[in-house]
Order: structure tokens, then C-alpha cells, then sequence
């Protein structure tokens, strides 16, 4: 039987890791966001097209940001992500004209470009030097349930907050983020390529050689992209709920003080999946939790363009935040098992940017349906969460068979594990 215990050394680390990562994940105006953005002259269009300058600066940052991590310091990477997340808060507390709100964007497009690729890496890493890395998936999924468990708090705190104006909020936000910011400060260096040996004088200096590297090693494994698009492709979009969902409380005649409450809800039943992943995984395998988990996602989407209905809104509100809880570490960790350690961060780094072009050009189109009707945008969403998730279904099915899919569902504790 495994071992279910962490290494004590990986233990302390975790513990700080998920306490930093609680910090960091505070987004005490994110209930608010859309009205905030909306009292300041945006429409909806001009929110998602932040969205694509998001998008944007993710697809220019985010590829050498991680393979400079890669070769140098993955931790010190980390510190420069967070740094500008922290940077985009305040920008945006002050923003009023689109241009200043870009600039915030743009700013958190670098540390969420910084940290996509390297956080994770650093993450199933950090457990390899200690030899731990069959605890990786329960690792990514405590984190998980450590970005939910602050969201459930920011959430109602938000909606008090906003009720005595939302730039409290923005501003009490900036604050926690700074928080964890000092965190990453403690945690041990990660000079992997360093410590293995593995590379020449010549390939330490080189920066396209290893991004040429990385993408010769993801072209020559297409199923990879497949999982750029079921990845993060559907998380931008996930995440573009959250400027619908304000609109969608209004219709349902929710006053704000009680967004918080319900948004909460969600975020209490992903956190309880996120301790479910690996049980789910080693009882049902890989694809049919993913197949299920898009279905119902898509399905919420629907829902909740059809209803005007609050309870109706809250059940799909539920799947969605249950269904992408539970997509994440498993499409996480088998993507982590496919790659080279020594390109780890610049090819998830890749992959996400490939992910995430697409939604360049769609989110200006999902704002565009959402000036014209709430609804609209809420089923072109449910739409495209279906199609970059089953779009390469076929080729998916035929991974069943992989190593790394048995792999981690071989942990009798269960809880999956990358290897």
C-alpha cells in the first residue's frame, strides 16, 4: 500500500504553499467587477476585450517568462508574478478610462502568464525533491481547494465590503495579494536544469534552443494541444462567467449584499470536489469524470440563460464551479506526467498560450451577445466550453490506454497521482 504520509521537509513546504496560495487567490471585488467596471463607463463589449488584452499579454509573456524559469529560478519567477498581480489591483482601483483598465490587465496577464506554467511545475518539482512526486495531484488539489476556501470568504466579505463602495473592496484586495506576495519569499530555489545537469554551457544561455526544444517535443506529441484547448481554453472561459453572473443576480432581482452568499455556495462545493478528485478518479478513470464534468457544465450554461429563476441560477452556479474544480488536477497532473521535467514550466507555458488564443478574438464576441442579452452570452459560452472541450474527443478516447492515465489511478490512498 502507498505511503500516504508527505516527507516532513515536503510537508512543511506544502503547508506554506497552501497558506500563500489562500493569500494570493483573495479577490474581495471580483463579486462586484462587472458593476464596478460598469459605474465607470465600460459596456460589456469593452469588459471581454479587456479580457483578449488579458489574453494577449498571456500569449507574449507567458512562453519565455517560463522558460526563463526553467533555466534559471523558478522561485524568483514566482515573485515577479505575483508582484504584478499585486500592481494590477491597484491600477485597476484607479482606473476610470478603458486605456488605464487595459493597463491593469495587462499587468495581471504578466503574473497569471508568470505563474500558469511555472507555479505548476514548481509545484510537482518541489514534491520530486522530496521524493514525493506520487503526492503531486493531492498537492494540486489542497491548492485547489485553498484558492476555493478564499474565495468562499471573499465572496460575502465582498459583497459587504461593496456595499460601502466597491474600490473598498479593490483596495482590501490589493492587500491580501501583498500578503502572499511575502510568502513566496520563503520558500527553497528551484534551479532544476541546475541540479540535474542536464544541459550544456552552450543550451544554459540559450533561450530559443530550449523553447524550439519544447515545441519539437509538443508537436511530436499532438495530444498535448488536445489538452490545451480542454484546459485552459475552458478556464478563460469559466472564468469570463464572473463578469455575467452580477448582470444575471440583477435579472433575478438579487440585491448585491447577497451576491457574495451565493457565489460562495459555489465555491464551497468545488472546494468539497477538490478533496474528491482522486477518489473520483481512481473509482471512474480519467475520461469519464472529464465527458461528465463538461456536459454539466455546458448544460448550467443553458440553464442559466433559460431561467430568471434564483434557485435554478444557484443549482447551475453549483455545477459549474463543482464541474471545472474537478477537470482541473486531473487535466493538470496527466499534462505534468507527459512532459520532460526540464521543460516542464515552458511547455505548460505553451500549451496554455495556445490555449487561450482562441479566446483572443471570442471574448470581444462574448461581450458583444452580452450587451445585446445576458442569455446570449451565457449559451455562446456553454458553447464554447462544449466544443474546445469535445472537439478532440475522439483522440482523447484513444489516451485511455496511456501509461500516465493507469498511472494515476493506481494510488490505493485515492488520491491520483503523476508520475
Amino acid at each position: 500500500m502507498a505511503d500516504l504520509a508527505y516527507p516532513s521537509a515536503l510537508k512543511r513546504y506544502v503547508a506554506l504553499l497552501v497558506v500563500q496560495k489562500f493569500f494570493s487567490s483573495v479577490v474581495l471585488y471580483g463579486v462586484v467587477a462587472s458593476l464596478f467596471m460598469v459605474s465607470r463607463g465600460l459596456d460589456y463589449t469593452e469588459i471581454f476585450t479587456l479580457e483578449s488584452v488579458l489574453a494577449l499579454v498571456l500569449f507574449l509573456v507567458d512562453i519565455p517568462s517560463s522558460a526563463w524559469a526553467d533555466r534559471y529560478d523558478r522561485k524568483w519567477m514566482l515573485v515577479v508574478g505575483h508582484a504584478a498581480a499585486v500592481l494590477s489591483v491597484l491600477v485597476f482601483a484607479w482606473a476610470r478610462p478603458f486605456w488605464v483598465f487595459a493597463v491593469s490587465y495587462a499587468l495581471s496577464g504578466v503574473g497569471i502568464a508568470i505563474l500558469s506554467g511555472v507555479e505548476s511545475a514548481y509545484v510537482y518539482d518541489l514534491c520530486k525533491a522530496f521524493n514525493g512526486q506520487e503526492h503531486a495531484t493531492r498537492v494540486y488539489a489542497r491548492l485547489n481547494a485553498a484558492e476555493q476556501c478564499a474565495t468562499v470568504l471573499s465572496f460575502p466579505l465582498g459583497s459587504w465590503l461593496a456595499t460601502h463602495g466597491y474600490v473598498l473592496a479593490v483596495y482590501a484586495t490589493a492587500a491580501a495579494n501583498a500578503a502572499g506576495l511575502l510568502l513566496i519569499l520563503l520558500l527553497p530555489a528551484q534551479r532544476i536544469r541546475e541540479n540535474q545537469g542536464q544541459e550544456s554551457a552552450q543550451g544554459a544561455t540559450n533561450q530559443r534552443s530550449a523553447l524550439v526544444s519544447t515545441w519539437n517535443f509538443i508537436v511530436s506529441n499532438p495530444r498535448l494541444l488536445l489538452l490545451a484547448f480542454a484546459g485552459p481554453a475552458v478556464w478563460v472561459v469559466f472564468n469570463g462567467f464572473n463578469y455575467l453572473n452580477q448582470p444575471l443576480f440583477v435579472r433575478a432581482g438579487l440585491p448585491v449584499h447577497d451576491f457574495g452568499w451565493v457565489m460562495a455556495a459555489g465555491s464551497l462545493a468545488a472546494m468539497a470536489i477538490s478533496f474528491l478528485v482522486g477518489r473520483v478518479n481512481q473509482r471512474f478513470g480519467f475520461m469519464g469524470p472529464i465527458v461528465a464534468s463538461t456536459l454539466a457544465m455546458s448544460a448550467a450554461f443553458a440553464c442559466m440563460a433559460w431561467t430568471n429563476h434564483l434557485a435554478w441560477i444557484v443549482v447551475a452556479i453549483l455545477i459549474l464551479n463543482m464541474g471545472e474544480s474537478l477537470r482541473s488536477p486531473l487535466l493538470n497532473s496527466l499534462t505534468n506526467s507527459l512532459v520532460p521535467s526540464e521543460v516542464r514550466a515552458t511547455a505548460l507555458s505553451v500549451l496554455t498560450a495556445v490555449g487561450t488564443l482562441l479566446t483572443l478574438i471570442l471574448n470581444p464576441v462574448v461581450g458583444y451577445f452580452a450587451d445585446h442579452s445576458v442569455a446570449a452570452g451565457l449559451l455562446f459560452s456553454g458553447a464554447l466550453v462544449f466544443l474546445f472541450s469535445f472537439g478532440g474527443l475522439p483522440f482523447l478516447l484513444r489516451m485511455r490506454g496511456h501509461s500516465a492515465l493507469r498511472e494515476m489511478s493506481s494510488d490505493p490512498s485515492g488520491d491520483a497521482s503523476a508520475r
